[in-house]
């Protein structure tokens, strides 16, 4: 049984994607704003979306079927979490 998507929750899981990727961004800046800096919180944002995107994906073609906008949603939010840690405590 497929459910019904819903655009709304897509907007949403998009925009705390980017809020997190945010949160990065304003990590690196914040220890110095080096290449190096740069180099690494754009590879951690980008691995750990990837890697949220991958079990995600497979839990929710078992539990939520044909419903995409929970995943990106589910993955929206893990991406919030993660840069809004980085942002409160970036690493040293």
């Amino acid at each position: 049984m497929q459910g019904k998507s819903d655009a709304r929750l897509v907007w949403l899981g998009i925009i705390l994607l980017i809020a997190g990727f945010f949160g990065h961004v304003s990590a690196a800046r914040a220890i110095g704003g080096t290449h190096v800096a740069w180099r690494d919180h754009m590879i951690g944002f980008t691995g750990a979306t990837i890697l949220s995107a991958l079990i995600v994906g497979a839990i929710g073609s078992f539990l939520w079927k044909g419903r995409k906008d929970i995943t990106v949603l589910i993955v929206g939010a893990l991406g919030f979490a993660l840069g809004l840690v980085v942002f409160i405590n970036p690493p040293h």
